[in-house]
């Protein structure tokens, strides 16, 4: 009668585990950005990767607005189950010291993984005097103020890159808010601005035709596919910053269900298919899972809030 006893306890054991391990289908990917932008498209890159590599069927719910609050509410709010996962980048931290939030990005939620990596560049218009990022600083530094650099902004990746840039080479450069990447592009383009900030994949294609060039990477290392473009450090600057993208869960989502969905991403991020078609959109894998992930989030939020607060950066 003991050892049927145990058995049935074990079994029970065992079932509940299993229980935990079993996520919802069709499970949920919020996007906080507009359908049809990049952030948009990873999104449903990994949604529909995960289910091929044996995960249940997932689709993504788009939830723009008010700089990614309404979505990451939404998440925070969402059941701990495994069945909702939210796309994060370098805003979901930066908006929380600009702004009163409903959550805390980091007690609120869970880490998932880190998924990848979109390097930043500073690129000017063809015409420009600027051969080097040393030729555009110098100009700021003989006349501060005068020189701009366009960005999607403020609550940024984009705008924090700046920040940094300017505090390592002690210039004041104009930092030109838009409400996105294709308009401060054609601000360069018209001649309004002097420079933009912005991704790779946004500036590449008028680099290729001749209409703009890259003057650096602000992001750690040099760009695959772009070579001859050099990083900032290079040049002796401390700057080492690129715009990032991962996956987090609500708050007291069980652990063996983080497992599940650390497992499902990683698989999916590891597959040809996917990284082939992560290459022209310039998505760099930097795959982190759980608690490696958390301690990034961790340290990028408290480096976030210092920069933050020494540039005075305010939601304009």
């Amino acid at each position: 009668m003991r050892r049927i006893s145990t058995l049935i306890a074990a079994s029970l054991a065992l079932a509940s585990l299993a229980s935990a391990q079993e996520l919802p289908s069709p499970m949920k990917i919020v996007v906080t950005f507009p359908a049809g932008g990049t952030a948009d498209v990873l999104g449903r890159l990994v949604a529909d990767q995960i289910g091929k590599v044996g995960g249940p069927s997932v689709v993504v719910d788009n939830r723009p607005g008010a700089n990614s609050i309404i979505g990451n509410e939404f998440a925070a709010r969402a059941a701990p189950d495994g069945g909702t996962m939210l796309l994060v980048a370098n805003s979901f931290l930066i908006t929380s010291f600009l702004r009163k939030l409903p959550y805390d990005p980091i007690g609120s939620y869970e880490p998932v993984c880190a998924l990848v990596d979109s390097p930043l560049v500073i690129a000017v218009g063809a015409s420009s005097p600027f051969k080097t990022l040393d030729d555009f600083l110098n100009a700021a530094k003989a006349k501060p103020g005068a020189v701009s650099t366009a960005a999607i902004g403020p609550a940024t990746a984009q705008r924090v890159a700046v920040e940094l840039l300017k505090k390592s080479a002690g210039v004041d450069v104009n930092f030109v808010p838009y409400p996105s990447n294709a308009l401060a592009i054609n601000a360069l383009l018209g001649g309004e601005v002097a420079s933009v900030t912005v991704n790779i994949a946004d500036i590449g294609a008028m680099v290729a035709d001749g209409r703009a060039r890259i003057l650096a990477t602000l992001s750690p290392k040099r760009i695959e596919g772009w070579p001859d473009i050099p990083t900032a450090r290079e040049g002796g600057h401390d700057v080492a910053y690129a715009a990032w993208f991962g996956l987090v869960a609500p708050a007291k989502t069980p652990p063996a269900v983080l497992d599940k969905l650390s497992a499902l991403v990683t698989k999916a991020m590891e597959q040809p298919e996917l990284r082939a078609r992560l290459k022209p959109l310039e998505f760099y894998p930097s795959v982190a899972c759980g608690a490696k992930f958390g301690e990034f989030l961790r340290g990028e939020n408290e480096a976030t809030g210092r920069i933050v607060s020494e540039a005075d950066i305010k939601m304009e």
